[in-house]
């Protein structure tokens, strides 16, 4: 499916000179690449005083914030306590001279989902998710001295590694098995292989490392952060199995396997199965696969509190910006009926006025827009009212969110 301009723009600025297009269309999952940049290219995506204020301020899981040294993960009772506060345990917090002393040891630090940490990190996570049709995790990885943190390895999925400050050392080894998953590991480099990497990735640049490929990251006694964006991408297996899942209301599929029926009651039960599934066989699998997955992505928390709790103070005029609440698309159902329209969103399913498809087709680009360009599109002003109401209905029904308030 044919990606729009401004989906795009999040990929063009991260790769520049380089284009999304030309990274998805000819390298994306098949072909390491290194993009060099200026020393500042990804400062506003994290950084130091962000990572001391989320440290200082937020209790953590193990899961959560995790430490490794030469391939070992450090226990994290090292570094994270339980404080007691009026007797009761209130989640875990930084043991600072503990995680200190793991650092100046050499230790690696591990923040998961810092996207959920730096709002520019998470705008870029969304606008990623409206490419991938994934759900897109940020890891952020903190170093100052000389020890690998991970042993040599490889990951099934794709990422992309941005180094926001200092600088690492890398070595990368192509993959000598195709698209492999866990069950199925791609063998491990030899004394005889020659890595397509082996040297620094500056501050302000960045890898595409494919699924597969094998590669060791190494501190060079730098104060390091770098952001590990992870992309697991769909495969044929991922749309085999939602078709199969559509088939779930069919008795025969359901039904119990005929174990013990002669071979021949068998061989029909299989015919019959083969069957069912050629003829509920989708016309257009791929692009009804996609309408799945846009419609029912789940929206990341976007609240806009007290407003948003309070139908009746939902405050809005026409300079009021609005989005779509999640990284999927409007997904239209069916043809109109009787001037009606069913659409999906949010694994829900609302309807509307046909008049009302202009302003659906409006929000469906992901981007920001003003509540005057969806009025705009009405025409009548009987029709730019009816908009209006509507938008605002969409917002109450979490279908759109505005934009954060200065309260």
């Amino acid at each position: 499916m044919d990606l729009e301009n401004s989906d795009l723009r999040c990929l063009d600025e991260l790769l520049s000179p380089i284009s999304g297009k030309e990274l998805l269309q000819q390298d994306w999952g098949r072909q390491f690449l290194h993009v060099a940049g200026p020393n500042d290219k990804f400062k506003a995506l994290f950084s130091w005083n962000l990572l001391n204020s989320a440290l200082e301020q937020n209790r953590f899981e193990p899961q959560r914030l995790r430490l490794y040294r030469g391939g070992n993960e450090i226990p994290s009772e090292r570094y994270l306590e339980f404080p007691p506060i009026q007797g009761r345990n209130v989640g875990r917090r930084i043991k600072m001279r503990g995680l200190m002393d793991e650092l100046r040891r050499g230790s690696t630090l591990i923040l998961n989902y810092a996207d959920e940490i730096s709002p520019t990190l998470r705008d870029l996570a969304i606008s990623l998710e409206r490419i991938f049709r994934r759900y897109i995790i940020a890891n952020l990885y903190i170093a100052v001295g000389s020890d690998n943190g991970f042993a040599l390895h490889w990951d099934d999925h794709d990422t992309l590694i941005v180094q926001v400050s200092g600088r690492k050392r890398w070595l990368i080894y192509e993959a000598k098995s195709t698209d492999p998953i866990y069950a199925q590991a791609p063998p491990r480099p030899d004394s005889n292989d020659i890595p397509v990497w082996d040297g620094l990735l500056e501050e302000g640049s960045l890898f595409h490392i494919p699924r597969g490929w094998w590669h060791v990251a190494y501190p060079v006694n730098d104060p390091s952060l770098h952001l590990t964006i992870t992309v697991k991408s769909h495969t044929g297996h991922d749309m085999l199995r939602w078709v199969m899942e559509t088939l779930k209301s069919s008795a025969l599929i359901r039904g119990n396997l005929p174990l013990w029926a002669s071979p021949e009651a068998q061989e029909e039960y299989v015919q019959s199965l083969k069957q069912l599934v050629t003829q509920a066989w989708p016309p257009d699998l791929f692009g009804q696969f996609m309408d799945y997955l846009d419609s029912s992505a789940s929206p990341r928390p976007q609240l806009r509190l007290p407003y948003a709790a309070i139908a009746s103070e939902l405050k809005m005029d026409e300079n009021t910006q609005v989005k779509l609440s999640s990284a999927g698309r409007i997904v239209l159902v069916g043809a109109a009926h009787e001037g009606v329209v069913n659409f999906k969103y949010n694994g829900k399913t609302k309807s509307c006025s046909e008049r009302l498809i202009p302003a659906l087709t409006l929000a469906n680009d992901g981007a920001k827009h003003a509540l005057r360009e969806f009025t705009a599109l009405g025409m009548t002003p009987a029709d730019s009212v009816a908009i209006g109401d509507f938008v605002q209905e969409l917002i109450q029904t979490g279908v759109l969110v505005t934009e954060a308030l200065n309260v």
